[in-house]
Order: structure tokens, then sequence, then C-alpha cells
């Protein structure tokens, strides 16, 4: 009696944290549409479990002690089969709206084969996170910075993750123009515990010669059901497995052996990602007979993390046929050619670089290509100077002037703020993409410093007027006028010293 009280007891707890389970996955189902504008969503593998929207303890219950912000790596699943696929997402946990993020050294996986499925850098709004039914339980924000894909190598012991790095600005920092640092807070990433699992032993009544180091979900083809082939002959194989797992440790399949089937060469390729992954085994054979045959069907194990146990597949057979030798052609007999005498008598005879026709001709010829030559040649050279960076900047720099003449000074700053960016880049040969205070720092040791210090009052003036609160219109806006001028003087001097040298 007491034993079964205490089994139906049991049935109820497990029902209750079932349906406790179905609520929070329809909860976290009708809340993943919620997407803020200029966001992105977490990036998660097929067939894994969403990340969990739960706080971190570090920063629950705002305690005094709580950090400002906090760097994490979180994993999709809390343990794996080596093997096994795990993604990884680096997350950002702050109360503000939007972070300036820079990452300043990426992750490094040993002994795991990764592949990246997003990064992001710059300015990155975070989304809120802790939703309980109507309302958000604290004012912590979100943001993804890094999503990759992870798998642990079979049979690589002791598998470690070097932590990525970060740089945080907050507000406007000063920079030092004597130093090359990265001026900003600097976070490493702290990891989750993920426990890595050695396969299970391979069973007894299993061929170990089958198992090709295989783990997650796959099915079998072969793309050539039959061979057609002639004696000492090479024809090719190819066989295709397709799934989601560890391709890259799967090399070679463990084809049958035939007294008259030579293995010359083998290859493969991986195409698809995701559970539509591909890898194409091509193999190269000769037969030394003339008899047909098929190649029969041989297993492949591999082991399914989901299912927790070894899975069998049976490579489908192959048949040979042989075609013979088509007959080499017999050389036909020819009839004898008879030549006719030579004409004896002579005909006048006047070298063609003697008629007027000719050169006639030839001058019409000539000036009909200089002027094709020419209807190609022109419309190039035009376009290209339409597209030439020197002239599309004087066309924002004639846009400038034309703001800074109507009296618009915001939109002047603006396009001087964007000018004088692309000038102090091109100017110091720069690559593209860089802030103003970075494209200062490094451009300090190739150019003069009156450039770079015109290129700083824009900047500044530009600040001032469209990010301060109290947004401060600057006072001589011809002296801005005229360092906008300078730079681009010092950009096309430059760039006409440097073609004539």
């Amino acid at each position: 009696m007491v034993t079964h009280l205490k089994n139906a007891a049991s049935g109820v707890w497990v029902i209750l944290v079932l349906c406790l389970t179905g609520a929070s996955n329809s909860a976290w189902a009708g809340n993943s549409s919620r997407i803020v504008p200029g966001t992105q969503p977490l990036v998660v593998s097929p067939n894994q479990p969403m990340p969990s929207v739960a706080i971190p303890p570090e920063i629950a219950g705002h305690h005094a002690d709580s950090p400002s912000l906090l760097f994490r790596g979180e994993f999709s699943k809390p343990e794996v089969y080596a093997g096994e696929q795990v993604m990884v997402n680096f997350m950002v946990y702050a109360q503000e709206d939007v972070l300036d993020i820079e990452v300043a050294k990426f992750p490094e996986f040993r002994g795991y084969w990764s592949e990246n499925f997003s990064l992001r850098q710059g300015p990155i709004p975070l989304t809120a996170v802790g939703l309980t039914g109507n309302r958000f339980e604290t004012n912590w924000k979100r943001a993804s910075i890094g999503s990759y894909l992870l798998t642990p190598m079979v049979g690589k012991p002791n598998p470690t993750l070097e932590p990525m790095k970060i740089i945080v600005r907050r507000g406007t920092e000063p920079v030092d123009n004597n130093s090359d640092q990265i001026r900003g807070d600097s976070y490493n990433c702290a990891y989750e515990p993920l426990k890595i699992k050695p396969l299970p032993p391979l069973p007894s009544d299993l061929d170990r010669s089958h198992f090709i180091n295989a783990v997650g979900n796959f099915t079998v083809s072969s793309e050539t059901p039959e061979v057609p082939f002639q004696k000492d002959e090479p024809v090719s194989l190819r066989i295709t497995l397709q799934g989601e797992g560890n391709f890259q440790e799967m090399n070679q399949l463990p084809l049958p052996t035939i007294p008259s089937v030579e293995v010359i060469s083998s290859h493969s390729t991986i195409s698809g990602s995701g559970q539509f992954t591909r890898k194409t085994y091509d193999t190269t054979v000769t037969v030394h007979s003339d008899q047909d045959f098929t190649l029969p069907t041989f297993p492949l194990i591999y082991f399914n993390p989901q299912l927790g146990h070894y899975v069998g597949l049976t490579v489908p057979p192959m048949a040979f046929h042989f075609v013979p030798t088509p007959p080499a052609n017999r050389e036909e007999e020819h009839p004898e050619l008879f030549s006719h005498p030579p004409d004896a008598q002579w005909t006048a005879y006047r070298p063609w670089y003697q008629s007027a026709l000719f050169w006639v001709m030839q001058i019409g010829l000539l000036v009909g290509s200089v002027v094709l030559v020419a209807a190609k040649l022109i419309p190039e050279r035009q376009r290209k100077r339409r597209e030439h960076p020197n002239y599309l900047r004087k066309r924002r720099w004639d846009a400038a002037l034309t703001e800074y003449q109507s009296g618009n000074v915001e939109g002047f700053l603006r396009l001087a703020d964007a000018l004088a960016l692309e000038c102090l880049i091109a100017h110091a040969e720069l690559p593209n993409g860089l802030t103003r205070m970075r494209a200062l720092t490094a451009a300090q040791k190739a150019l003069d410093a009156e450039i770079l210090l015109h290129a700083r009052k824009i900047f500044e003036a530009y600040e001032a007027l469209s990010f301060s609160p109290a947004k401060q219109t600057p006072r001589d806006l011809p002296a801005l006028e005229k360092s906008l001028e300078q730079l681009m003087q010092s950009l096309l001097t430059s760039k006409s010293s440097r073609r004539a040298a």
C-alpha cells in the first residue's frame, strides 16, 4: 500500500515538471518573435535547444557588488559527446541601451572543429532580458557579440577554449596621440562549464573497421549505381553522406576488397551547412578483368548522440558492366593522285602594292579602326573619371560648400565630417571602416601635424553639434571651411605628386 502511494506521488511530480517545462517552452516561443529593431536574434544550430533567457546569477537580485558589465560564453548544451556539435554564443550583459564594442582578441578553440556563424563590432544595441508575463524583472539588457559552432574532436583529450577579449567604450574618452593603444575597458569572456563525454565502447558484435569516427545523424547514397568500365582503364565511384555531424573527421570509406579491382586515388569534398551538409567521396579504381561483377553492399557505423548508441548504414551495391573496346580504324586505300602539266601560256602580272584601289582600302580600314577605338576609349575614360575617388570627393566638397553658403550649419558639418574622415584615410592609406579617433591615431606616423589638426577641428565641431545635449554651434565656420579646403588640397596635391613620380 505504501509503495503504491509513493509511486503515485512520484508520478504526480513528473506530470507537474512536464507541465512547467511545456509552459516555459511556450513562453519562450511566444517571446522569440519579439525582436527590438536594429538587433539580431541569437544564432542556434538546427536540432539544438534555444539558449535560456534567465538572468545570470552574477547580476540577478540588484546586489551592490554586481558588475557593471558581464561577458559570458553560453553553450546550447551543458554536456556533449566527443564529436557532437554544440553552439556557443558570446553574450554581453549590461544596463545600457547601446555599447560601442570592439573585439580585441578572437577566441581560440584547441581540440575543436569550429565554424563562425556571426561576429559583431561597433555600436551594438542591447535587448531586455528576464521577461515574466507583461513586465521585465530587471533593467539588465544583453546582446550577442558572436556565435560559433563547435565540434569536439574524437580522440582528442582535454580540449581547451581560449577566451575572447573585447574593448568597451563608454561616452567620450580622451585619446593619447603619442600612444597606439586602444582606449576603453577590456573584458575577458568567462565560459560556462562544458562537459565532454567520451564515446561509449563499440559493441562487440560490430566491426571496428566500419566505424569512420562519425558522430551525428547521417544518410548514405550512391551516385554511381552502375559503372561501365573497360579493362585496365580508370573509372570513378561516388558515394555521398548527408546529414549533420563531424564531417571533418570522416576521411575515407572502408570499401570492400576485390582481387581484380585496384584503388588508384581517392578524395572527398564538403558542401552545404547544418543538417544539409554533404560530403562526397570520389574513388578512382582500375578493373583488371573483362567480366561483369557487383561491388557488394558494405556497412558504415556512426554514433548518434541524440539516441545515445551506435547506428549502422548500408552503402547500396554498385554494378560494374564491361564495355568492349571499339575496333581500331583500318587504313583506307587512297586513289593515286595525278597532277596536271604546267600551263605554258604566260599572263601579265601586276603586284598588289602598285594598285591604287588597295591603298584606298587600307586607308579606309585604318580610319575606321581609329574611329572605333576612339568611340570606345573616350566614354570609358569619361566613366573612369566620374568614378574616380578624387572626382567623387570634389563633388561632395561642392555639396558641402553649397550647404555652407546656404547657412545650413548641420548639413555642412555632416558632409565635412564624412569627407574629412575619408580624406584622412586616403591620405594616410589606412584601411576603410576606422572610427575618427582610430584614424587620427593611426595617421600620426604618416601625416603632418597640420593636416591632423585640420581633421581634428572638423571632427570636434561635428561631435559638439550632433552628439552633445547642448547642440553647440561652432563659432568660426569660415575656419572650418578653410580646414576642409586644406585637407582636400593636401590630398589632391599628394595624389598628383605620387602619379608624377
